[in-house]
């Protein structure tokens, strides 16, 4: 991430001298995205609000072009509300850029939206709303070919099951999520895979299988230094070790865990994001 950062820093700067104002919110969303994936919450802001407002006053938003940088900018800005658990403010910028993706005809942004819409209702418990969104993500992502969009509907898929305590189905889903996401060299999208199989292996009480998961994820996430998944591994191992009775290094992980997702969000996470 610190070299992604570099670079696409590099390319918003010379995008900004030649006044490219495609290649400028391009930049700019690159870099928010960027931000977001190391929990950089306020940094993603800035930049997606900046990219959107450049999309928004450029003379060709209603092209091709126009609309996908505006979908972008609106879909970074979405994914930040979602994270922060501002879930009404999300659906309204993923249903608006919904629109657009029927415009341009883009099955792998229909499934991108879809698949956001369906996280948002999930969140709310709303299971049945969720998985209606998710079949239709993983319609869209197979019209596209796109092997990322149907692993990580399969893990949205199979969350959904799990909640409802469906384990068996849960980890069918989750075995076939993972076995696709391996063939992707996306780490990070790779790691909600591990992570994922690792947690159900967990709740049946396969500990051999999760630990095998669980240190393949920690190794991963430290190679890429993500505090979202490290946050996750941590809150993990906390609970495999209060299943084992060890009650310190659970405390050990359980404070590991806040740290990371004090990092990922930040302690004044809703004034950082309302200043906006």
């Amino acid at each position: 991430f610190s070299d992604a950062i570099k670079s696409h820093q590099q390319g918003l700067d010379l995008a900004l001298r030649m006044n490219d104002t495609i290649e400028i919110v391009q930049a700019m969303n690159n870099l928010g995205t960027n931000f977001r994936r190391i929990g950089a919450l306020d940094e993603a802001s800035q930049y997606h609000y900046q990219a959107l407002n450049y999309a928004e006053t450029w003379s060709g938003l209603s092209t091709p072009t126009g609309r996908k940088n505006r979908v972008a900018s609106l879909n970074g800005i979405g994914n930040i509300s979602l994270t922060l658990g501002y879930y009404d403010d999300a659906e309204k910028l993923f249903r608006e850029a919904l629109k657009d993706e029927f415009i341009l005809k883009r099955p792998i942004g229909q499934a991108i939206n879809y698949a956001n819409l369906g996280a948002i209702f999930e969140q709310r418990q709303q299971y049945d709303s969720a998985y209606s969104y998710f079949e239709k993500s993983l319609e869209q992502n197979k019209i596209a070919k796109s092997d990322m969009g149907i692993g990580l509907c399969m893990i949205h898929i199979a969350e959904i099951y799990e909640k409802e305590q469906k384990y068996e189905l849960a980890k069918a889903e989750y075995q076939k999520a993972y076995k696709l996401m391996t063939q992707i060299s996306d780490k990070w999208h790779w790691l909600e895979a591990c992570l994922s199989i690792a947690r159900i292996h967990l709740i049946t009480g396969n500990i051999a299988e999760f630990n095998s998961y669980i240190q393949s994820a920690e190794n991963t996430a430290n190679q890429i230094k993500s505090p979202e998944h490290l946050a996750t591994v941590y809150l993990l191992k906390h609970d495999y070790n209060i299943r084992q009775g060890n009650h310190q290094f659970a405390l050990q992980y359980y404070k590991l865990h806040k740290a990371m997702q004090d990092s990922v969000q930040g302690i004044q996470k809703e004034n950082r994001f309302m200043t906006m």
